[in-house]
């Protein structure tokens, strides 16, 4: 007796809320914090290695995808114009701005 039905629309909305409480809340908070961080990075590159746009978006996925390191293969390949010194600045210069 004590149970509480709730119509199939009303778990709908109920669902739907959850939703866009955890994309106001979460989400959102989320992306405009990576976003910001992003950007500081790239005026960084941009303003000590010059790198064209693609060249820092390609940089900062590898950087994400092997935890603030750049992996044997871009130091030989894409990156391969850096030197070890630059490497190292860039490292040091990612994760301070994404681990903070």
């Amino acid at each position: 007796m004590g149970s509480k039905k709730v119509s199939k629309s009303g778990a709908h909305a109920e669902f739907l809320y959850g939703c866009v409480k955890d994309t106001i809340e979460n989400i959102i908070p989320q992306e405009v914090d990576y976003l910001t961080k992003y950007e500081e990075f790239k005026y960084y590159i941009d303003n000590i290695y010059e790198m064209p746009d693609d060249m820092v978006s390609l940089l900062v996925r590898f950087l994400e995808q092997n935890n603030g390191k750049f992996s044997k293969r871009a130091k030989a390949k894409e990156f391969s114009m850096l030197t070890k010194r630059e490497i190292e600045d860039i490292q040091s210069q990612y994760s301070l701005i994404f681990t903070s």
